[in-house]
């Protein structure tokens, strides 16, 4: 079915928090349309109801609960009900425990070492049946050696030494079913955390085919650690390659595994650890290396670690490979169908679900890894939309502490239904988007780090929508804003920082190919913020403005010499706290105008352009409380720029819209974007002609997406989840498909990343058609020139509005922008076809 799919007007409807559904275009995001009854502790996949659909199933701690959500086969998952649980549920499994033939679901309840049994009724409903089935203790004498005399403690003849010690099981968790003793019933083994008073350990119920259980003394697995629970998984698979079950445990207090070889009759031998080194939070099992023999991945802080298998029970540590922030949970199978054993892993702070492809040689490549919502705390997978491919499903918690389930389908080759996470490894200030190495696609830039380790780095774009790193260069200090455009008119992108810390800008010098010179710095007015470029002396090379936050704030214009340096031409005084530029024509000359957000003066600084590189103002204008973003469009299509402002600190209509003429500049609109916007982006991203509006919410940690509508308004359509803190936005068709796709940059540091948003469900242009009859040739470069005669830049979706109309196709290099690099782009998709 692909992405959860709601048409209302063409776009994709929030459900509540997550994902967009059909409206004209669809954004790739996951669907996290159903909602939990509390915190999840574990979860599985399995076909609870009976109609050969895969159904989900979760413990949910807080609540005492279970959670069943039921599948249709194609990817959507229906709310079916909640059920008690027992106190405390932190670990489950589902199997036939009783001889009805429908599934059952057993879970462990972490506060009074006893496990709950659920029957299930064929139709996706549980039961708490039977009495709480208490897991036995540990002594230190068999019971059938001690004295157990039954007198009153009075006259009890037994002493302490001949009745034996024995120690609760504390703190139940995770658990495994399997026939373990080989009367063909569904056993259990569970693993218990252990306390201060006790060892951590696993417990074997067999099953008795009725729902009830026979336990056996539990096996200690490790020395506990009070402060680090020893066990944090438990599987049952065969290690030994003896067709007989055997038991592995993950032990974090002890950093190690611990194996249990099963004679396949219930019972099981001495215990045999392997030591890896690291404290492990989740265990999985599957034959990495394609030995014969089954090896284990266990989750870490800061990724996964591949555990080789002998054959024998003993395991070495072999490959790691890193993840997303705070790995807590692996599941292996098969992503891409490449007969090769990858890996699907949650991570719990960066708020992404990482997928890494197996070689089958005991390794992983690089990771993906998506978006599933603020915090995700389970994972588990199965074919839900039964294509062939395994899909992933998340227990998670949203910034608002309530809980979802997301579900991110598999479009195969490693790539799943959501949105993509870039990593970059510390908090990133900034993003924009430009085809740096000229290969007609878009490529994204960031800035981060501070000091001596302040850096650029460029992330070139491909036609799969994958991205290529390449190596960080330096920049000034505290680099916190960044452009892209052609300072030395080379037909290459240069690329420009402006650094907070050293009081200057930096330009770097592009090669066309990805890299850059190293950076040359211009002098600004203290703590430059932001900067935009425009042509302010109209010689069509390309000039920088740039907002300084001292006391007062101030705009410097540093206007292009042509060979990559910049000269100071003028400083402009405005309010307190300037956040953010924009370029455009505001009073209806041909003379690049300045928008400045004012955010601690709740206002814009309107700055008109003369054409000689001067300015002149006018009054600020009041926009509301905190603006710190702002988009140049034509909403209401008369041919006059007017421009959206993102409000930080307005809770509720926290976007305004402002309309520009030749008699100035007059309020059109407000709307409620999400909470605490922090930065604005505008494209036709619907694909319907019209501008459209996409907002990042600091704090609500998603972008909200608002639809230019026949009457020349917005009309707001939903909200897509990215990472944690996204503080800047850029907008491009970074896979080349026709669709312009959304990239923020996220500034928390359990991010540190960025989060691109792809569009796949909008109209799609034909890139490099500029007149708009379908084909490419040379009439499309004529398109562009024609284009271009009015202005040096324009936006496609104002295309057909000059003296020579033309199509969308025009931005044959899909960076939003009509610029004389589009001619090269045109070319280059005229002979590679592509």
């Amino acid at each position: 079915m692909g992405a959860f799919r709601l048409a209302v007007l063409g776009w994709t409807m929030v459900m509540p928090s997550l994902v967009l559904a059909q409206v004209g275009g669809v954004f790739d995001a996951a669907d996290n349309s159903n909602s939990l009854d509390g915190k999840p502790a574990a979860i599985v996949v399995a076909d609870i109801n009976n109609d050969n659909h895969l159904d989900v199933v979760t413990a949910n701690a807080d609540t005492a609960s279970v959670s069943v959500i039921t599948g249709d086969g194609g990817g959507f998952m229906g709310w079916w009900g909640r059920y008690d649980a027992g106190s405390v549920p932190m670990g489950l499994a589902v199997a036939r425990f009783d001889d009805d033939g429908n599934p059952d679901a057993v879970v462990s309840n972490g506060n009074m070492s006893a496990l709950t049994y659920l029957k299930g009724f064929g139709e996706g409903t549980f039961e708490v049946t039977g009495d709480p089935i208490m897991l036995p203790g540990v002594c230190s004498l068999d019971p059938a050696q001690a004295c157990n005399s039954d007198l009153p403690q009075a006259e009890d003849e037994c002493t302490a030494a001949e009745k034996g010690e024995c120690t609760a099981v504390a703190g139940p968790g995770a658990i495994a079913t399997a026939d373990l003793n080989g009367d063909g019933l569904a056993d259990l083994a569970v693993a218990s955390a252990g306390n201060s008073e006790g060892d951590a350990k696993v417990s074997i119920l067999f099953g008795r085919g009725d729902g009830t259980f026979t336990a056996v003394a539990p096996m200690i697995t490790g020395t506990n650690s009070p402060s680090t629970p020893s066990t944090a998984g438990v599987l049952i698979t065969d290690v030994n390659s003896d067709s007989r079950p055997d038991v592995v445990a993950a032990n974090s207090g002890s950093s190690n595994v611990s194996v249990f070889l099963g004679d396949g009759a219930g019972g099981f031998g001495a215990r045999i650890d392997s030591s890896v080194g690291v404290a492990p939070t989740a265990v999985a099992a599957a034959d990495i290396n394609e030995d014969g023999h089954p090896d284990l991945t266990i989750s870490m802080l800061d990724g996964i670690l591949v555990l080789t298998g002998d054959g024998q029970g003993h395991f070495t540590a072999g490959a790691s490979a890193g993840a997303g922030n705070t790995p807590n949970g692996v599941v292996l199978t098969d992503v891409d169908k490449d007969g090769h054993v990858d890996a699907l892993v949650s991570n719990n702070r960066s708020s992404d679900i990482s997928v890494l492809r197996g070689n089958g040689l005991g390794g992983f490549g690089p990771a993906r890894s998506f978006v599933a919502d603020e915090e995700p705390l389970v994972i588990a997978a199965g074919d839900l939309d039964e294509d062939g491919f395994p899909d992933a499903v998340v227990g998670a918690r949203n910034y608002q502490n309530a809980f979802y389930l997301p579900v991110l389908l598999n479009h195969g080759a490693g790539r799943l239904l959501a949105v993509e996470d870039l990593l970059i490894g510390q908090a990133v200030a900034a993003t924009a988007a430009g085809d740096v190495n000229n290969d007609a696609l878009p490529d994204l830039a960031v800035i981060f780090g501070s000091g001596a380790d302040s850096r650029a780095q460029v992330f070139l774009a491909g036609s799969d929508g994958g991205f290529v790193v390449t190596t960080p260069v330096a920049t000034g200090e505290y680099p916190n804003a960044l452009a892209l455009a052609d300072f030395n008119r080379d037909d290459k992108l240069d690329l420009v920082t402006t650094n907070n810390h050293s009081d200057n800008v930096s330009v770097l010098l592009g090669h066309g190919d990805g890299t850059f010179d190293a950076a040359r710095s211009s002098a600004t007015e203290p703590k430059p913020l932001a900067c935009a470029v425009g042509d302010f002396d109209n010689n069509r090379i390309p000039d920088l403005a740039v907002a300084s936050t001292g006391e007062p704030g101030a705009v410097s214009i540093l206007l292009g010499n042509g060979d990559g340096t910049l000269h100071s031409a003028a400083t402009v005084t405005v309010q307190n706290t300037p956040l953010a530029l924009a370029v455009g024509h505001f009073d209806g000359d041909a003379n690049d105008d300045v928008l400045v957000a004012n955010f601690g003066s709740n206002n814009i600084s309107i700055l008109l352009g003369n054409g000689d590189g001067t300015f002149r103002t006018s009054d600020p204008l009041y926009v509301g409380r905190g603006p710190a973003s702002i988009a140049v469009l034509d909403l209401n299509r008369d041919g006059a720029d007017d421009f959206a402002v993102a409000l930080a600190n307005e809770p509720q209509l926290n976007v305004a819209v402002y309309a520009g003429s030749a008699g100035g500049v007059t309020f059109w609109l407000s709307i409620p974007a999400g909470d605490t916007p922090s930065a604005i982006v505008a494209r036709d991203f619907d694909g319907n002609g019209r501008p459209d509006v996409v907002v990042s919410n600091q704090v609500s940690n998603n972008i909200t997406v608002l639809v230019g509508t026949n009457s020349n308004r917005l009309s707001r359509l939903g909200s897509v989840t990215v990472s944690r803190q996204p503080k800047t936005i850029a907008a491009a068709d970074f896979n080349g498909d026709g669709r312009y796709d959304v990239a923020t940059s996220n500034y928390a540091q359990t991010s540190m990343n960025v989060s691109v948003v792809n569009n796949s469900g909008a109209a799609a242009v034909l890139r490099a058609d500029g007149n708009g009859d379908g084909r490419r040739g040379a009439a499309d470069l004529v398109a562009l020139q024609r284009q271009l005669a009015d202005s040096d830049t324009g936006r496609p979706e104002d295309a057909g509005g000059g003296s020579f109309a033309a199509a969308p196709g025009v931005d044959a290099n899909g960076d939003g922008l009509i610029t004389l690099q589009d001619a090269r782009a045109t070319v280059t998709r005229i002979f590679l076809g592509s």
